[in-house]
């Protein structure tokens, strides 16, 4: 059986546990990566109607984290006012890459989901 902390990640994670993540807390444990990878998501355009499934988490390189999540997801208009509806969401795969250090400076790009698993 996996330790506690390699398998914390895997379970819905309290609001109030995400609530608590700010920018710039160094990330040093799995919990806390899958925390800021999803925190930093809320903040693109990119929109999961339900909770994306963590599918890979590692620190690569000393510093260095990648999570994957794989979900529904659609790509929502920069402009608020926009008047054409979203595309129908995508099932696919979403890796954010970001260093230790907890800031904001952060990579995120759709992968091929059968490379992750």
């Amino acid at each position: 059986m996996a330790p506690a902390e390699d398998a914390g990640y895997l379970t819905p994670i309290p609001e109030l546990t995400s609530a608590a993540f700010t920018q710039g807390t160094p990330i040093v444990t799995k919990l806390q990566a899958v925390i800021a990878a999803r925190s930093y998501l809320k903040t693109t355009r990119l929109y999961f109607p339900e909770e994306p499934a963590v599918v890979y988490i590692a620190e690569e390189q000393p510093g260095l984290w990648r999570v994957v999540f794989e979900g529904d997801y659609q790509v929502i208009a920069p402009d608020p006012q926009h008047t054409i509806p979203p595309p129908a969401p995508i099932h696919g795969c979403v890796l954010v890459a970001f260093e230790a250090k907890g800031d904001w400076d952060m990579e995120i790009k759709t992968v091929e989901c059968s490379a992750w698993r």
